[in-house]
């Protein structure tokens, strides 16, 4: 296993153990690859409790959702028969903003420079057929986010997954610094 390769100094986050405790919930998308924002929050908790914080309440969250999302799996098995199950039964993307105020930039470059202001919970357009956009607007090289949380700061180094999981983490981190290393490429 990857945790019994890591250093002392390196905390383990057990999600998986906590997610299996939530498996009636909707926690995964039906038609996408993904995990929900629901999902996520219960990774966040895993997390809060290694790191000695007390989660927050999704209450403390203002909601949103965004209908007729068909994912991933929709897409690699369109020309399949039985991908218009998927297709006939979409899902609904449910995601709470953060409480905290927030700064986020993202960059194309690993120098930082010309920094594109966004959001960790992002406007998706109607027709865009992607909602999990709504979660950090998607993959970027880096992604800085500053909040008005007095907290440590944290690195991520993500794939999609983690683009629902930092709005979570916007609550206990004054700064959150996201790498996603498959779109992360030096240009020195």
């Amino acid at each position: 296993l990857v945790r019994d390769t890591l250093n002392d100094n390196v905390t383990f986050i057990d999600a998986y153990t906590t997610l299996a405790k939530h498996t009636d919930e909707y926690i995964y998308f039906r038609t996408d690859h993904h995990w929900t924002h629901q999902g996520a929050y219960h990774a966040y908790t895993a997390l809060c409790k290694a790191a000695g914080f007390s989660p927050e309440p999704q209450s403390r969250f203002e909601t949103g959702m965004l209908e007729g999302f068909v994912g991933s799996l929709y897409t690699y098995s369109a020309n399949y028969p039985q991908a218009a199950v998927l297709k006939n039964n979409p899902d609904t993307v449910h995601y709470w903003k953060p409480f905290a105020n927030c700064e986020t930039y993202y960059y194309n470059d690993t120098n930082l420079n010309n920094g594109v202001l966004m959001g960790t919970i992002c406007r998706v357009r109607e027709d865009e057929p992607n909602k999990y956009l709504v979660f950090m607007g998607g993959d970027r090289n880096v992604t800085v986010v500053t909040t008005d949380t007095e907290g440590p700061c944290i690195m991520v180094i993500k794939e999609s997954y983690g683009n629902a999981l930092i709005s979570w983490l916007t609550s206990h981190y004054s700064k959150i610094i996201l790498i996603d290393p498959r779109e992360y490429f030096s240009d020195n």
